[in-house]
């Protein structure tokens, strides 16, 4: 099986921002240019509904091979960050890019082209959360009202890319595209999962 596009398979929002992380997995069936692609990002209530506030673009000719994954975040190696996590950054992007708590946003947008400038029209391909405003302290996710905070997000292996929260987000554990784990101790966080993905297929088209 094949996804349609690339989508965001995990999360982190456990610690300071110098450990939360953002990852992006690839199961098209081909190696992809993420030159077409970058971040849209909110913190909290966007200053217009429904548009990012800042754009995260992708290191120019970064490659995400077929069954891969891209981890964007602040930790590097010597900078006191856990280095399961640091090893597995593949882009650093500084205070400027990843850094969220429980009620920001990201859309994965693709561009037209990769010349396009990231202001014009982009197609969604993927959310994590929700533009629309500030929810309080976190997104309510799988049915937990305090889903994202303090706790690692993957997508559900099963599940891909959607450019709607809340079918990703779901009512319940089960109709949910995500599994939850809530670590509330950054030394409890083991890193185990970031720098892979498992996915077997679509079952939600």
């Amino acid at each position: 099986p094949t996804a349609d596009d690339l989508f965001i398979s995990e999360t982190s929002e456990v610690g300071s921002n110098l450990t939360k992380y953002v990852e992006i997995a690839n199961f098209t069936g081909a190696d992809v240019s993420l030159d077409q692609y970058f971040l849209g990002a909110v913190s909290n209530a966007p200053a217009t509904v429904g548009e990012y506030e800042r754009a995260i673009e992708f290191t120019s000719g970064a490659i995400i091979a077929n069954g891969d994954v891209w981890v964007l975040g602040r930790a590097e190696s010597g900078d006191g960050s856990p280095e399961a996590l640091s090893s597995n950054i593949d882009q650093v992007t500084g205070q400027t890019g990843i850094s969220h708590n429980g009620d920001d946003a990201y859309k994965l947008f693709k561009k037209a082209s990769a010349s396009d400038d990231p202001s014009q029209t982009a197609t969604v391909v993927d959310v994590f959360g929700d533009y629309q405003g500030d929810p309080g302290s976190d997104w309510t996710a799988c049915g937990d009202t305090a889903a994202s905070s303090e706790s690692v997000m993957i997508k559900k292996a099963t599940k891909a890319g959607t450019d709607s929260w809340a079918t990703s987000a779901g009512t319940d554990a089960t109709d949910c595209w995500w599994e939850i784990t809530k670590i509330s101790d950054q030394d409890a966080h083991d890193y185990a999962t970031v720098g892979s993905h498992t996915w077997t297929g679509e079952t939600n088209n």
